[in-house]
C-alpha cells in the first residue's frame, strides 16, 4: 500500500501569526538580555546564574555575542570585557582544584587593565553536583546514578573560586570581575542544598528565564507553572524585586 503523507503541523498556521511568534521571542530575548545587563551592572548581587529548562543557555550565548562585538559600548562599568570559560578548563580531582584555581587568578591579573573586566563563564552549574562517569558503585555494591552524586571537585571549587574572589577584592580588582552561568531549576535547587554558601560568597543572583510556548497562546498553563517554579528562586532580596 501506499504511505500518505502526513501534512506538516504548522501549515494550516496563519504566516501572520508565525511572523508574530517570531518577533515576539525576539523582544523577550531582548529583555532577558537586558535584564542581565542590569544585573551584571550592580554592586551587589551582581554574578547572574540564569535558571531554567533550556532557554538559558540560548541567552547567555545572545549576551556573550554581544560582547564579542563589542556591543556594549565603551562607556561605563562593563566596557572592554573579555570572557574567560572555565567550566572545560578545571579538573574532576579534588586536589588540582586549588592549583588550577591559582592559574587562573595569574591569568586574570596578566588580562585585567584599566579599561576592561573580565567575565568568568561557568557553564551549566550541573558540574558542581554532579561526578561524571555516569555511575559508580556505592554501600554493598549498590550502583548509584550520576545525579545523586555531589563531586568532591565541585565542593572544592565552589570554597576555591570564593577564595579567589575574596583575594581579587583585596587587590581592588572584584569589580572588575563577574561570574555567570546557567543551570536547570533542579540543578540550582541542588546547588543551593549541597553548596549553601555558594550564593553569598559568589555574590550570585538567580535570574529564571521562562520557558517559551511554541506559539502565543498555546500552553499558557504549562509556561505560568514553569515561570512560577523558577521564580521561587528569587526570593524576598532577589530577582522578584529587581
Amino acid at each position: 500500500s501506499t504511505a500518505i503523507p502526513m501534512p506538516n503541523r504548522h501549515m494550516y498556521l496563519n504566516p501572520r501569526l508565525v511572523e508574530g511568534a517570531a518577533g515576539q521571542l525576539g523582544s523577550q530575548r531582548n529583555e532577558e538580555v537586558k535584564k542581565v545587563l542590569d544585573i551584571l551592572s550592580r554592586s551587589k548581587k551582581r554574578n547572574p546564574v540564569l535558571v531554567g529548562e533550556g532557554e538559558p543557555q540560548a541567552v547567555v550565548k545572545e549576551l556573550l555575542r554581544r560582547i564579542e562585538k563589542g556591543d556594549l559600548g565603551s562607556e561605563g562599568v562593563l566596557k572592554n570585557l573579555q570572557v574567560i570559560s572555565i567550566e572545560k578548563e578545571l579538573p574532576w580531582e579534588k586536589n588540582q582544584i586549588a592549583e588550577k584555581m591559582k592559574e587562573l587568578g595569574g591569568l586574570i591579573e596578566s588580562r585585567l587593565n584599566g579599561n576592561g573586566g573580565i567575565i568568568l563563564h561557568l557553564g551549566d552549574l550541573k558540574w558542581l553536583v554532579e561526578q561524571p562517569g555516569g555511575s559508580y558503585g556505592g554501600a554493598g555494591g549498590v550502583q548509584r546514578p550520576q545525579q545523586q552524586v555531589v563531586s568532591e571537585a565541585g565542593r572544592a571549587a565552589v570554597v576555591e573560586m570564593g577564595k579567589l574572589l575574596t583575594r581579587c577584592g583585596e587587590n581592588n580588582s572584584a569589580s572588575k570581575i563577574w561570574l555567570i552561568g546557567t543551570a536547570t531549576c533542579e540543578t540550582y535547587l541542588r546547588c543551593q542544598v549541597y553548596h549553601p554558601t555558594m550564593e553569598n560568597d559568589w555574590d550570585l543572583q538567580a535570574v529564571p528565564i521562562a520557558p517559551r510556548s511554541p506559539m502565543p497562546g498555546m500552553f499558557p498553563r504549562y509556561v505560568s507553572l514553569r515561570s512560577a517554579y523558577c521564580l521561587s528562586f528569587g526570593g524576598n532580596d532577589g530577582y522578584q524585586n529587581y
